[in-house]
């Protein structure tokens, strides 16, 4: 059986996508329908990340590196994003692979320690969650994901985020 990951995510956070879209629509831009992180035959989640955290990023991790998974966050692209959190020194040298990553961005517990803000819109009866960050907004899946990492790792809460949902910009 193939699962599909749309995106890898670590305490350090690595996006790709199309950035000049990404500042049309005021948010980030995590992958998209073509490009989705596939787990190769006799691998699960975790190796995936490790992999594709070496590839995207040049991040090299062992598999004691991995702290845990966070839960699966299914898309409304028909996706199913499977969140590990990975620890990685901190003197390692991040280098983004051009033809993969846009941009990198790392952000401190300090800055990851944010109120969301949650949206009502019509399409919907889940509410839209939106973390400020940078500057910006970011909207779910990434949104979900990362409060559901700060609510673990800075609060010591068990946080279910599956019930937040996506702004219609991110439904295709």
């Amino acid at each position: 059986m193939e699962a599909r990951i749309e995106r890898v995510w670590t305490p350090r956070i690595a996006e790709s996508g199309d950035a000049a879209e990404a500042s049309e629509v005021n948010a980030w831009v995590i992958g998209d329908d073509e490009e989705v992180i596939v787990i190769d035959p006799g691998e699960d989640a975790a190796g995936a990340a490790l992999r594709e955290l070496r590839e995207e990023i040049g991040a090299v991790a062992e598999r004691s590196a991995v702290l845990g998974l966070l839960d699966d966050y299914p898309t409304r692209s028909g996706y199913v994003i499977t969140p590990v959190v990975v620890r990685l020194g901190d003197r390692q040298r991040l280098t983004p692979n051009p033809a993969e990553v846009a941009e990198l961005h790392r952000i401190t517990f300090r800055e990851l320690d944010v109120e969301p803000r949650f949206l009502t819109i019509p399409e919907s009866s889940r509410p839209v969650i939106q973390l400020p960050l940078m500057g910006n907004f970011v909207y779910a899946p990434t949104a979900a994901v990362l409060y559901q990492f700060a609510e673990l790792a800075l609060r010591g809460r068990q946080t279910r985020t599956v019930h937040f949902e996506q702004p219609v910009f991110a439904w295709r």
